[in-house]
């Protein structure tokens, strides 16, 4: 018996190794690390039950055992899988790793600065007093978002999604069944790996998608893009009026 759980000693000892190798070239497994957790207090149970079953009256003569191997395990847990440092020795205070809160505000300066760059555009663009074709009023919007996009390094092209032929050139080279469900459900669909978006509009009564794509890979397309996106159309909607002159240009 001394021998099996020995072994399980050096298992656990293993299978922390590889975590953490893999947590250093894998950002991936951070993902999952709930799954692995419950891995975790699975082999503290079935350590336990393997050694009561063969030595029950141990849990009452033996206790502070088990009550050491708890606390080694929650320790390790703390550590190594909820990214948490001990601070204080005494006071037995734990504090949140410094990475995620550098993700965190990492994330909010992006945002501040992409609300920004909208402020720019909307408040220095000179909108036409109105439009004289759809067609037109459809390329000055694209015209607006760019305005945006040059700040933030992307590109955005507005495509007619009416006809099958208009939605296979903007469905082209995606999945298409999965955007389509997307698009259908006035979502926004995204690819990462593909550093692509493609958003629903709703302009002059038509249906239209706005093609956000980047070509560098440091430049990410996120969800605040989307509400950017929106709140530029609709200062573009309240600001530029449609006149279609008649025949005789009156």
């Amino acid at each position: 018996m001394e021998n099996f759980m020995l072994a399980g000693v050096w298992i656990v000892f293993l299978l922390l190794i590889i975590y953490t190798t893999l947590s250093w070239f894998k950002k991936d497994i951070v993902s999952n690390v709930d799954n692995i957790r419950k891995v975790w207090y699975l082999i503290l149970i079935l350590g336990c039950l393997i050694y009561l079953t063969n030595e029950p009256i141990s849990l009452f003569t033996n206790w502070k055992n088990y009550l050491i191997v708890l606390v080694v395990f929650l320790i390790v847990d703390s550590l190594v899988f909820l990214n948490l440092y001990i601070v204080k020795l005494g006071g037995h205070e734990l504090k949140v790793r410094e990475k995620q809160v550098d993700e965190t505000q990492g994330f909010l300066n992006v945002t501040n600065q992409k609300v920004n760059n909208m402020e720019k555009v909307v408040n220095s663009y000179e909108y036409p007093k109105y439009t004289r074709s759809k067609e037109e009023y459809v390329q000055g919007l694209e015209n607006f978002f760019n305005e945006y996009a040059m700040l933030e390094l992307l590109n955005i092209d507005i495509l007619p999604y009416r006809t099958e032929k208009e939605k296979e050139i903007v469905l082209e080279n995606t999945p298409k069944g999965k955007v389509e469900r997307v698009l259908s459900i006035n979502k926004a669909y995204y690819s990462s790996k593909d550093n692509l978006m493609l958003m629903p509009l709703w302009v002059m009564d038509e249906d239209y998608v706005a093609k956000v794509s980047t070509n560098s890979e440091e430049v990410g397309i996120y969800d605040v893009d989307v509400n950017i996106i929106n709140m530029l159309l609709m200062v573009y909607t309240l600001a530029v009026d449609i006149q279609i002159d008649d025949k005789d240009g009156e």
